[in-house]
C-alpha cells in the first residue's frame, strides 16, 4: 500500500454504496465486499479500491479480486 493511499472507514463505505453500516459489516461477513486493510484493531478499505470494485458492477470478492489481478491492478 503507498504510504498516501487513502482509507475509509465503514460509515463511508456504507455511504458510497447506499446500504446501512450492517448491511455493509452482512456483505463483508459473505464475502460480497473487496478485502480490508487492519489498522491496530480498526478495518478500513482503501478508497481507490473501493472506487474500482464500485466501477465494476460491485462483484464478489472473489471475482474482484480475480478481475483486480487480470489487470495488473493487484495490491
Amino acid at each position: 500500500m503507498e504510504s498516501n493511499e487513502r482509507l475509509i472507514d465503514v460509515g463511508e463505505l456504507s455511504g458510497r454504496t447506499g446500504k446501512s453500516v450492517r448491511g455493509t459489516w452482512k456483505d463483508y461477513a459473505a464475502d460480497r465486499l473487496p478485502a480490508c486493510v487492519r489498522v491496530g484493531r480498526s478495518v478500513r478499505w482503501r478508497s481507490s479500491e473501493i472506487d474500482g470494485w464500485i466501477r465494476a458492477g460491485c462483484p464478489s470478492r472473489s471475482a474482484w479480486e480475480a478481475m483486480r489481478d487480470s489487470i495488473g491492478g493487484g495490491r
